[in-house]
């Protein structure tokens, strides 16, 4: 069930510092998004990990790794992220969050103009309001 227009069904952007649960599952998603015929792009950003348990070996699975951050971007990195999201057109976009803070707003700007749709799967919870201190807080 490859696309004929050449787009992706979906775009995953996967931060990597280490495989644990939320690589673990992402990467699983991604997977059967392509084992069932859906035309998936995984793009991993930092740490230069093979995704342990992938089956490269799909024709509707691309792998893109890059050492482009995801916080704390410059505006050359922000036009980086850019053009990559242009080479891989799709309708939908994710961006698998391993930390709440993940992600910040240059990048979620750059995936924001780039797909029409944009998912964000988060795998943490925000840290505790303060204690309230007086009845406007």
């Amino acid at each position: 069930m490859l696309r004929s227009d050449g787009r992706y069904d979906l775009l995953l952007v996967l931060r990597v510092n280490a495989f644990g649960g939320s690589e673990r599952h992402t990467v699983d998603l991604a997977d059967f998004l392509a084992a069932s015929g859906r035309r998936v792009a995984l793009v991993l950003s930092g740490g230069d990990l093979r995704p342990p348990g992938i089956l490269t070996d799909r024709k509707s699975l691309t792998i893109v790794k890059t050492q482009l951050p995801v916080r704390d971007l410059t505006a050359r990195d922000a036009r980086q992220w850019r053009a990559l999201f242009r080479s891989l057109p799709a309708g939908r976009a994710a961006f698998a969050k391993t930390w709440y803070r993940a992600g910040d707003l240059r990048f979620l700007t750059a995936l924001r103009k780039s797909y029409a749709t944009v998912f964000h799967i988060e795998h943490s919870l925000p840290e505790p309001l303060p204690e309230r201190t007086s009845r406007r807080h």
